[in-house]
Order: C-alpha cells, then sequence, then structure tokens
C-alpha cells in the first residue's frame, strides 16, 4: 500500500501525462503540484514508485511516465467507490418505443458517435447476440470415428458447416445424444456460451472442438458491429508510427478479435489496460467495455477504446451514461410491448 505523499506524487505524474502525453520530471511535479516538499524528497518518492513498478523512464529521457499498474490504481479507485452510482441520470438518446431493427440499429450507431464524439476515442457497439433469434439447427454427420462435420441451419435460411478433427474417437451414440442436447438447447434457452448449458462436455475431450466451434460460429455469424471514431487514432502519439497505428486498425477488421472482445463479460463495466487485454494489437490501448439490456431479455455491448492515458474519468462517465440511456430506451419498448399484449 502506497502511503499518501506517494500516492500524490503518483496522482501527479498521471494527471500530467494524461493531460499532455509527455514525461514529467521533478522540477514540474514540484511547481505545478505544491506537494509542499522540497525537489529531492520528491526525487526520492519517484524512484521508490519505479522500482515498485508504478512508473517508468521514457526512452533516454529524464522525466517519467505512467505504466499500466499505476492506471490500474487509479481506475481501482473509481470503480471501488460510487463513482457511477452518483452520477445523474441524463436523457441524451431518443426513440420510437415501437422502433423497428433498422431504427434499433440507427439507434445505436447515434449512441456510438456520441460516445466518441464525447471522448475523443474510438468505439465499437455489438448488439443482438442471442442464438435463440437466429441458429434453427445443429447437425453433426459423424463420418470417420474421430471426424465430425458440423452442420449449422440459420432462420433466415444460411447454412454453414464445418470438419471437425476430434482428439479421441467418439461413440456414434454419444454424438447423436450430444446433438439432440444442442437442438434442445437452442429451441427452448437463452444463454452466454454452450459450456454454460453443456456441463457434461468436460467428461468427454472429443466433444470440446465442437462445442469450441459452436461459440465461435455463433458469435461470428450473429454480432453485428458499429464503429465509430477510428480517425481519433491520429490524434495520439502513441500510434504515430505508420505500423502501429496499421496494426490497431486492421483489429477493426478482424471479426472473430472484435467478438472475442465481447465474450464472457464478468461484470457491467470491465477496464482492460495495456497488457491486460489478450489481443496482441490492443495491447497498448485501455478497452473499456460496457453491458446495456435489449429486447427480449438480450444484452448489447459497447466498447471505448484509447491509450492507456485515456481520461479514466471522462471516459467512464460517457459510457455510463450511454449505456443507461440505451438501457432505459429499450426498457421503455419492453414496458410498451407488455402493455400492449396486455
Amino acid at each position: 500500500m502506497l502511503d499518501d505523499r506517494k500516492m500524490r506524487v503518483l496522482y501527479a505524474i498521471i494527471d500530467s501525462y494524461i493531460s499532455t502525453g509527455e514525461p514529467i520530471g521533478t522540477r514540474t511535479i514540484t511547481k505545478k503540484y505544491d506537494m509542499g516538499v522540497s525537489p529531492a524528497t520528491v526525487r526520492n518518492e519517484m524512484s521508490d514508485l519505479e522500482e515498485l513498478g508504478y512508473i517508468g523512464k521514457a526512452h533516454s529521457s529524464s522525466g517519467r511516465i505512467p505504466l499500466d499498474k499505476a492506471y490500474r490504481l487509479h481506475v481501482d479507485r473509481f470503480l471501488q467507490g460510487d463513482f457511477l452510482e452518483s452520477m445523474r441520470f441524463h436523457q441524451i438518446l431518443t426513440a420510437d418505443p415501437h422502433m423497428n431493427e433498422d431504427q434499433s440499429k440507427e439507434l445505436i450507431q447515434t449512441a456510438v458517435r456520441m460516445l466518441t464524439q464525447w471522448t475523443q476515442y474510438m468505439a465499437i457497439a455489438a448488439y443482438d447476440h442471442t442464438i435463440t433469434a437466429h441458429l434453427k439447427q445443429v447437425q453433426l454427420v459423424q463420418v470417420e470415428v474421430d471426424v465430425i462435420i458440423v452442420m449449422m441451419t440459420y432462420r433466415k435460411g444460411k447454412t454453414n458447416h464445418h470438419i471437425v478433427h476430434l482428439p479421441e474417437p467418439a461413440n456414434p451414440g454419444d454424438v447423436k445424444a450430444l446433438e439432440i442436447r444442442i437442438n434442445q438447447v437452442i429451441t427452448n434457452q437463452d444463454f452466454g456460451s454452450f459450456e454454460e448449458v453443456l456441463p457434461f462436455y468436460e467428461k468427454y475431450p472429443w466433444m470440446t472442438p465442437i462445442i469450441d466451434l459452436l461459440n465461435h460460429e455463433r458469435m461470428i455469424q450473429e454480432a453485428q458491429f458499429v464503429f465509430d471514431g477510428l480517425s481519433n487514432i491520429y490524434n495520439f502519439p502513441e500510434f504515430s508510427e505508420a505500423q502501429k497505428a496499421k496494426d490497431f486498425l486492421q483489429f477493426f477488421e478482424d471479426t472473430g478479435a472484435i467478438t472475442a472482445l465481447f465474450a464472457h463479460p464478468t461484470s457491467s463495466f470491465e477496464i482492460r489496460i495495456g497488457e491486460e487485454n489478450k489481443e496482441e494489437r490492443l495491447k497498448e490501448t485501455s478497452v473499456l467495455t460496457a453491458t446495456y439490456t435489449m429486447t427480449e431479455g438480450t444484452d448489447g455491448h459497447i466498447a471505448l477504446i484509447g491509450p492507456t492515458r485515456m481520461n479514466y474519468a471522462k471516459a467512464l462517465r460517457a459510457i455510463y451514461m450511454i449505456t443507461e440511456n440505451l438501457s432505459k430506451l429499450y426498457g421503455t419498448e419492453n414496458r410498451k410491448g407488455e402493455s400492449d399484449n396486455g
């Protein structure tokens, strides 16, 4: 646990770097942030913070910059308190209570655009992830003891199939039983992933590649994405190198990678900083993801992406306000529908 003085020095470094993107030295901290101690004392505190992994040197500069560990400490202060809960709700989005699919997409586009204009970062929205709304039938055709063709039929007539090589031979009766159970699930239940509703699959290693395939294909085929603010990347010196910018922008062309970004959320709001991101192309960014409630009990997801030195307080306020608006608008639509049906 850092003492009060170290915390003040650390937050001075974070505040300065978020604002300027430039390393900060002892003299600047002492003058700008009124620490009430000598430059030598500040220098000692900075040395300790560097040893503890909170700050580092920027190339050959004598100044220091915050590292991922510092940002994590900074962000956790917001998440552990009542920062979001204390915010006053403002209605900033409007929609027809009986909106159709096109109007719903337009609402999401407006929300994403508003989010990027507010923060000047990049944003993605993913919506309509419910398998019961799209996937109609799955067939498992066993052509060899360790080879299965997985055939998927969607409600709008689209079909897809993959050849899966199993890690071990499978009993035909077990293959048929798995097929029956999968079709029962997609007909009768709403769920996050197949692992949740097929708990027995772990007992049979041959099922693993089939379950992984179904989860992957389900998300890729059914996810719909809306982007905005991609050109904002050029406003940040972190991406001034052409190759870095190119790699980052290619992420937005990778449907599988974007899908993985929203897979298995553990809470309404998640923040992954720098190396906490599994996606290599996002290792120098921070990603804020949030979930909002759509119609029929389904969820939509939205992500805000910026450099690790993003203004976290502003970003959290923005994404919180947008998702609260979306949830309330879709909630209004649900209540209208229930009232009409009653």
